[in-house]
Parts: C-alpha cells; sequence; structure tokens
C-alpha cells in the first residue's frame, strides 16, 4: 500500500500550525496509511515544540528540524531545501 506524504515548510508558524495539521489530519482520515511532515525552517518561536507535542499524540505525524540537516551551510533558499 502507498503512503500518502504531506510536507509543510514552516517558519514562525506558531499560531497556525496546530490547527493546520489537524486540518490536514482530518481531511486524510478516509485515506491510509499517510504521514505529515513539518519541517521546521529555523523558527524563532514555538512553531517546533507545537508540533512535537502533536506528534507525541499522533504516530503518523513528524517534525525535522532543518538545522539537523544543513551541516552548518549558508542557505538561502529555506522552504525549497525543506521540501
Amino acid at each position: 500500500m502507498t503512503t500518502l506524504s504531506v510536507v509543510i515548510p514552516a517558519r514562525n508558524e506558531g499560531e497556525n500550525i496546530a490547527a493546520l495539521v489537524r486540518a490536514i489530519d482530518a481531511a486524510l482520515q478516509a485515506h491510509q496509511p499517510f504521514e505529515i511532515i513539518v519541517v521546521d525552517d529555523f523558527s524563532e518561536d514555538e512553531t517546533a515544540q507545537i508540533v512535537s507535542k502533536i506528534a507525541e499524540q499522533h504516530k503518523n505525524v513528524r517534525l525535522l528540524r532543518l538545522l539537523d540537516f544543513t551541516n552548518n551551510e549558508n542557505l538561502i533558499a529555506y522552504k525549497k531545501r525543506a521540501i
């Protein structure tokens, strides 16, 4: 069976990220299996912490931090790198 993956690059989306993840989760309930991957794009707010809490409760939600994959590179196109 094919898994549907939704990748969300997010930077400083603390006010909106929980609602977005929950809306996507609800919309995809009919499609099993699926995963929601939020890529934290060097957020300076609580975006990563919010997604981490959601991921603890929902096995299909994952948080990746772009910082963990950049090796101190000088990035210009953060969203492209996140995807």
